[in-house]
């Protein structure tokens, strides 16, 4: 019931007992709201005296109450089969139009009728409006089989015949109609976007219920439709597989050539078969991976006979969807071959080919004289849809384009747009075509939905919010006028300011707005140019750039930035727009580089806009103030290090030198002695004989020493100088010891004489003399033992000190004013400090943007790495003594 809508409450009343009679009574109390104001539903397009078809498109028009704003108004459905809900139904608008098939199909042959439920809210009334509309449904034919024969053959070679038997309904006549897809992915993929139709159509609505064709290579599924007289549809498929031509270059063209050249000298072949026959070959041509000149000039030629005979065919017929669909595969080829030649002379054909199919398919929407089978097949979105495929293969990325034809491309592209939303109802959601150049967007809305392309923020603002307002947009996936001298211009501003300069390409978005009730180009708040994805400098701020008539400019633009690499303009007009470096800023911050050392260099210095940038900076100067202190700091240590070390040494030095001097000054007393009694001295052979015995023992005491030496030398490199002076020492002495046995020698060779108490003497001599060699080796044995001591006075040294003190000796930093290296000095060490602090804030800087775990893993061990292979690098260096001597 529309228009009076009731709520039911169930009250239980006991009225009391007398005697044994007790009665009661329940009251139905009914709540309405009688002035909410009716809802009529008009199926609009199809007579409601005969069947509906599960695949009808079904145009809904709904109508409540009078002179009153539908923005406010809440639309639903409920589609009821059998008493129960099945599916629901959310639009927007007064307006629907859907299939029942996309959301219901089960239905009972034994019950054919099913109801649509509509409701309308509004908030100016406690309940809505709802009304009930019901719908005969017409089954379609049931039973069918398919039969292929054979299921597996040669491309353009087996011929396949397709047969659909068996079917039965009441509705006669039966037709048939055939298609194949190229993949299962196809048919999948058809499903998700019903828009995007790929399969292809090889029979036009007949009444053979069998056809025999060739195919291309491919796992194909076949597709096979029977309709009855009311055009209620019933399909069924089966997958084949044909494979690819086995043959060389040569022979593949020499097959599709005879081919191509029997289907157009064919005078007994139907305008239809053989558009079916050359697409077949195309499709083929297009799966093949053989490129020659030959087939190339094939490939053109193909083109232009399908380009005419789709425009041949009767206007009923539906293989011109077929032939839209190759022609953009071969366009693909043509365009991306390096034999093509007269590039510009084919797009234009090609351009002019689309011209004449959006207005032929305009003529038919504007004039509504489209069959129920061209609806029922999208004959009209099938064309937009595969134009826009055909403008792509065109006019692509990767193919040499001129600015004219970026022109044509944006031309078409937009009519293509417009058409679309010339078949859409408003707020029935965005129709977007996806293309190598660019993304086409298609909507059209009503005012309250227009916030997704316009700032609404102006409160101000008069539209009409009845309004609807078509919308038309292109992104570019690169700037199609970076070529223009217009564009160009402005580019060469960042030349004049750096040589070489790249500035960062980003897309650009061309959209339309226009007021279909006003019949004008909306122009009454800021357009949205959203960004996303985008190219940006990391030194510059971005603008954003728009066509104007003479120049492109930043004027009536602003930009914000929405996270690292989104940004969004608002602009005053519809003009083509991307974003790209601000050339005030480069002309600011180069400026302040040539003032960097004057005052404005020190005002930019203390106000650094970017928090980050402000404390980096003071940071880097902190760290290098202290590292220039540290490095005086570490040199005077130094000095100071190896200054007690030689007083130390100096002092022992001394020591050693008094030591000696009293030591030579015992062998010379004892030379004297022998000389004043040499008249005593026995013969010279005597002497010479002891001599001899005292010899061998300070060769030994000379083995001895050497390789205790080179023990102690790498023992340490800290103890070099020191044991190098105790062995000099040694050697000073056995140096005096010889003089004064030479001395002997030559007394005895002049005193021939000799007597007893000579001989007492140079007895107690040469013992003296070998317990002086005695007393020196076992010097050498209280060096190792002085050594020792100085270790374990070290030892005592460190556990003497205090506890901050022996913390310190183990850190990083503080360690280096406790320990001192005559190799890696201390200035070497602030600064090897210094380097490490300094690389790890750049690093930081650097990838401040990566805070994925994974990321932040990688870059943790690539720095790692690279520092400590340069710092083991000088570290080795300077003990190698290759630099820093």
């Amino acid at each position: 019931m529309a228009g009076l809508v009731k709520k039911e409450l169930n009250l239980s009343i006991v009225s009391g007992q007398k005697d044994s009679r007790q009665t009661s009574y329940t009251t139905t109390c009914i709540f309405t709201e009688l002035d909410i104001p009716p809802l009529k539903i008009i199926l609009t397009a199809i007579s409601r005296n005969r069947k509906i078809n599960l695949n009808d498109d079904l145009n809904f028009q709904i109508i409540y109450g009078e002179n009153i704003a539908q923005d406010y108004f809440s639309y639903a459905g409920a589609i009821i089969y059998d008493g129960n809900a099945v599916s629901a139904l959310k639009f927007d608008y007064f307006q629907i139009r859907f299939r029942i098939w996309n959301y219901f199909q089960k239905i009972n042959p034994l019950k054919p009728t099913l109801q649509i439920r509509f409701s309308v809210y509004n908030p100016l009334f406690f309940m809505p409006s709802s009304s009930i509309i019901t719908i005969q449904i017409n089954i379609p034919p049931q039973n069918c089989i398919l039969n292929i024969n054979p299921l597996q053959g040669i491309a353009l070679e087996t011929i396949f015949q397709i047969q659909f038997l068996n079917c039965t309904d009441e509705d006669l006549p039966l037709t048939y109609q055939f298609f194949y897809y190229n993949s299962v992915d196809d048919s999948q993929q058809e499903l998700v976007t019903p828009l995007n139709i790929l399969r292809r159509q090889i029979q036009d609505q007949t009444l053979n219920n069998s056809i025999q064709t060739v195919l291309p290579n491919g796992n194909l599924i076949v597709m096979a439709q029977v309709m009855d007289s009311y055009l209620g549809v019933y399909n069924t498929s089966s997958i084949i597989q044909v494979q690819a031509q086995n043959k060389s270059a040569d022979e593949y063209y020499k097959l599709v050539n005879q081919l191509t050249s029997q289907t157009l000298k064919s005078s007994n072949i139907q305008v239809t078969s053989q558009l079916v026959t050359l697409s077949i070959i195309a499709e083929d041509i297009s799966k093949s991976n053989q490129h020659t000149q030959q087939l190339s000039v094939l490939v053109s030629l193909l083109t232009q006979n399908i380009q005419q005979l789709s425009f041949q065919i009767p206007k009923f017929s539906l293989l011109s969807t077929f032939a839209n669909k190759v022609t953009a595969q071969l366009s693909q080829l043509i365009f991306n071959s390096s034999f093509q030649s007269d590039i510009t002379s084919q797009k234009n054909k090609i351009f002019d080919q689309l011209q004449k199919i959006l207005q032929n398919t305009n003529s038919s929407i504007q004039s509504s004289n489209l069959s129920h089978l061209q609806q029922n097949n999208d004959n009209p979105i099938q064309n937009m849809v595969d134009s826009f495929k055909i403008l792509n293969s065109s006019v692509s990325l990767w193919s040499n384009n001129s600015q004219e034809d970026y022109q044509s491309y944006d031309k078409i592209s937009n009519q293509i747009g417009n058409l679309l939303n010339n078949i859409s109802l408003p707020n029935q959601g965005q129709i977007i075509l996806n293309g190598s150049l660019s993304t086409l967007l298609s909507d059209i809305v009503k005012y309250k939905n227009l916030f997704k392309y316009i700032n609404t923020a102006d409160e101000n603002n008069s539209v009409n919010q009845t309004s609807i307002f078509s919308i038309t947009r292109n992104n570019y996936k690169q700037n199609i006028y970076q070529n223009t001298s217009d564009f160009q211009s402005y580019t060469q501003q960042f030349k004049n300011i750096i040589q070489n300069f790249a500035y960062s390409k980003n897309e650009v978005i061309s959209p339309q707005i226009y007021n279909l009730s006003s019949q004008q180009t909306f122009n009454q708040s800021n357009i949205v140019y959203q960004f996303n994805d985008a190219n940006s400098s990391k030194l510059y701020n971005m603008t954003c750039l728009q066509q104007n008539d003479l120049q492109w400019s930043k004027k009536n633009c602003g930009i914000s930035k929405n996270s690292q690499n989104s940004y969004m303009c608002l602009c005053e007009s519809q003009k083509p727009t991307t974003i790209i470096e601000d050339i005030d800023d480069m002309l600011l911050k180069n400026k302040n580089l040539q003032t960097a050392f004057g005052e404005q260099g020190l005002l930019n210095i203390a106000n650094f806009k970017n928090f980050y940038k402000y404390v980096v900076f003071w940071l880097l100067t902190s760290f290098t103030l202290i590292q220039i202190i540290l490095f005086i700091i570490g040199k005077y240590l130094d000095k100071y290090s190896v200054k007690r070390r030689y007083s130390k040494v100096h002092n022992q030095e001394l020591n050693n030198q008094q030591q000696n001097e009293i030591q030579e000054q015992d062998i010379c007393e004892n030379s004297q002695i022998i000389n004043n009694g040499v008249f005593q001295e026995p013969p010279f052979n005597n002497q010479l004989q002891s001599n001899n015995k005292i010899q061998p023992e300070i060769q030994q005491n000379q083995q001895i020493s050497s390789p205790f030496d080179e023990n102690i030398r790498t023992y340490n490199n800290g103890r070099r100088k020191r044991q190098k002076f105790y062995n000099s020492q040694i050697l000073q002495t056995q140096r005096t010891l010889k003089q004064c046995q030479e001395q002997i020698i030559e007394k005895n060779e002049e005193m021939p004489a000799e007597s007893n108490q000579l001989q007492i003497i140079k007895s107690q001599s040469s013992t003296r003399s070998i317990e002086k060699m005695k007393t020196q080796t076992n010097s050498q044995a209280q060096i190792k033992e002085v050594q020792d001591e100085e270790e374990i006075q070290k030892i005592n040294a460190y556990l003497q000190l205090s506890k901050v003190k022996k913390i310190a000796i183990f850190h990083q930093f503080f360690s280096i004013f406790c320990i001192y290296d005559n190799i890696l000095q201390r200035p070497l060490r602030f600064t090897l400090l210094y380097l490490k602090v300094l690389h790890t804030l750049v690093i930081s800087i650097l990838f401040q943007g990566y805070n994925m775990l994974d990321q932040q893993i990688v870059i943790s061990i690539i720095n790692s790495s690279i520092m400590k292979t340069a710092f083991f690098g000088i570290i080795y260096a300077f003990k190698k003594g290759s630099i820093g001597k």
